[in-house]
């Protein structure tokens, strides 16, 4: 198992928190923790509080097959769409997309706090 998207550890010990799994469950998982422990200041810049967890996400496909799956696409009811849309700040989650796209919507979202 690999770290897709490793962060960097504080000078302070903090609780990590490990995900099994990149797929989009996993990768929704970590995108609502890491949400939870994010600021955003009046002027648009964001970062997280001091006892934010290190959120690792462990993932057994080689990195090179992560977001490869378009040929499995999934059903998203419009309560699903909505949610993930509103969580994400995205209006690119539909139902009949390809896994490999909510993958990589996430992952993104989740490494670079988009």
């Amino acid at each position: 198992a690999q770290n897709l998207c490793p962060q960097v550890a504080s000078a302070s010990a903090r609780r990590r928190i490990a995900i099994v799994g990149a797929g989009p469950v996993g990768l929704w998982a970590a995108v609502l923790i890491a949400q939870k422990h994010r600021y955003t200041e009046r002027c648009g810049v964001a970062g997280l509080w001091p006892d934010a967890p290190e959120i690792v996400i462990l993932e057994g496909r080689a990195k090179e097959a992560h977001c490869a799956r378009t040929d499995i696409r999934i059903a998203l009811s419009p309560a699903t769409q909505h949610l993930l849309n509103s969580r994400v700040k995205s209006k690119r989650f539909c139902t009949g997309m390809p896994i490999a796209e909510i993958e990589r919507i996430l992952l993104k979202r989740f490494c670079t706090g988009m």
